[in-house]
Parts: structure tokens; sequence; C-alpha cells
């Protein structure tokens, strides 16, 4: 409801930094961890519930287990990572707002929901297992790399943007096959995540280039193609 309560009376609080905050514990039903953050940093060893690091605009949030949905929602700055799996609409806009993640970056070690990246305009998300359905759905810029599989509707409604995948993907026929080729920016960003210690051995591959979803604005890019 919309009681007050004091934080001790649900959680064991004690002070050591205050620049960082450590939480410990389940916390899977604990929503909006970290919402609207401007420095910082927030470490969870445990699991998170949704809207973690929502409307976030700068700091870092670093999670060891798995988090809810609406993962980094809205976000315009700072950085995001976790260790285990997460929900559906990672990055993406609530309801009828116009942009999802707008700059920061979001980097899932495992699985992934349905509509990740939906209506990103900008940043970066990186998620190492497995996407669900419509990944990049209503894309308006940034890269969403995918380096475990994804499945269908990848990039449907994208306006802008880059989606690359090192797994084949079901491309819709909206997208049109252009060329294969190395991109120069996949190269920067090898070298950015050099130095996070994040492994790139795939970003060097050369690629297949679509271009869609209607405004031939955005690119889909993958070492191949499921039919």
């Amino acid at each position: 409801g919309q009681d007050r309560v004091f934080l001790g009376d649900f959680f064991s609080v004690q002070k050591r930094d205050e620049q960082s905050i450590l939480l410990e514990g389940e916390l899977q039903k604990v929503r909006g961890i970290g919402r609207g953050m401007q420095r910082g940093s927030i470490l969870i060893k445990g699991q998170a519930g949704q809207h973690l690091g929502s409307y976030m605009r700068g700091g870092e949030i670093r999670v060891w287990g798995d988090v809810g949905d609406w993962l980094g929602a809205g976000m315009t700055g700072g950085s995001i990572v976790v260790q285990g799996n997460c929900g559906d609409y990672l990055g993406a806009a609530y309801g009828t707002e116009r942009s999802g993640l707008n700059r920061g970056f979001i980097h899932v070690f495992g699985n992934v929901g349905n509509r990740a990246g939906e209506k990103m305009r900008r940043g970066i998300v990186l998620i190492g297992g497995r996407a669900g359905d419509y990944a990049g759905s209503m894309m308006g810029g940034g890269t969403l790399i995918l380096m475990g599989g994804v499945g269908r509707g990848v990039g449907i409604e994208m306006k802008r943007g880059s989606i690359v995948s090192f797994s084949p993907v079901w491309v819709m026929p909206t997208f049109s096959y252009c060329c294969r080729y190395e991109p120069v920016f996949m190269k920067i960003l090898a070298q950015k995540f050099q130095e996070l210690e994040i492994g790139i051995k795939d970003f060097f591959s050369p690629l297949l280039r679509f271009i869609g979803d209607g405004s031939g604005k955005g690119e889909i890019l993958t070492t191949a193609v499921t039919h």
C-alpha cells in the first residue's frame, strides 16, 4: 500500500561505503532497485526483481544472479551487468513512451526473454545467452549484440540501429540482403570490450548484412540465416 516503513523493518542494514550499496539475499520480489540512479554503484549478490535500473542516468549496477522483466527500461546512462538471466523487455520503453534504452551499456551473460531492446534509441546491449522473440523490435538506434541465438521476429518495425547476431537468424522478408562485410564499428567495440575483459572471439567474423524493416535504415548483421 502507501504506508511508509523503515528499511530496517525488513532488512539488516550496515553502513560501509557512501558510494556503493551491497545487497545480499533473494530479492526477486523487490522491484525498482536503482531506479533513476545517477552515480555510485549497486552490487547485488542474489536475485533481483522487475524494473532494475529503470530510468538509470549514471553509475553502475552489477548482479550475481537472475533479474526480472524491464531491466534498464528507459535508461539514459550508466552500465548494468547481470551474471545470470533476465526476463522480458530488457532496455525497452514503458507503454506508449517513445524511447527505450537511450545511452548506456547493458550486458547480460545468460538468456533473456522477449522484446529485448524494443524501441532502443542509443547505447549498447550485449546478450551472452539466447534471446527470445522480437528482439530489437521498433529500434530507432543503438546496437544490440546477440551471442547465443534468438527467436522469431528479429528487428520487426525497426527504423534505425544495428542488430548483430553470431548465431543463425530467421530474417523476415521485409529485410533485403545487402552484402557481406566486416563492420568497422565492430572492431571499435572489440577494443572497448577487451578493456572490460569481455570475450570477443567472434567479433572479427565476416557478417551478412540485411537492411529493413521498411525504412531501409536498420540493419541485421549475422553469421548465417535460417529458413
